[in-house]
């Protein structure tokens, strides 16, 4: 199967409620590959902040290098940010979250989205993962 096939099914198993319909076929591999990794941040994230067990050191941040999660400008902009994926209250999860959306977002500028309802679906998706 091509990758850009299984990034999208990767997608839609990161929602249990997403329909095999919602992720538009149009999307770049540069997007989907965007999606995924964000999904996937967001994920070893909200692990990371769920309790003491799991740390920055024990499991976010070998996890997201050793999967290339994060490209060297992303990690330099989680410094700069000072984002903290051991805080209970998740705002390291969200703030990922949010660049999923704004992953969404850049799609409909550069076109790929053909409709307002296909950015309302795929918006959907990345919300239910939440």
């Amino acid at each position: 199967r091509r990758a850009s096939e299984q990034r999208r099914d990767h997608l839609r198993m990161s929602s249990s409620a997403a329909p095999t319909d919602d992720i538009p076929g149009v999307l770049s591999e540069a997007t989907l590959d965007r999606l995924s990794r964000y999904l996937n941040v967001a994920h070893v994230a909200g692990y990371t902040a769920l309790s003491p067990t799991y740390t920055r050191e024990n499991l976010f941040d070998p996890f997201v290098r050793s999967h290339k999660l994060l490209s060297d400008a992303e990690w330099r902009t989680v410094e700069r940010a000072r984002l903290d994926v051991e805080d209970p209250s998740g705002a390291a999860f969200h703030e990922f979250v949010l660049w999923a959306l704004s992953t969404v977002a850049a799609a409909r500028d550069r076109g790929e989205l053909a409709s307002p309802n296909e950015m309302v679906a795929l918006q959907d998706l990345v919300l239910r993962f939440r």
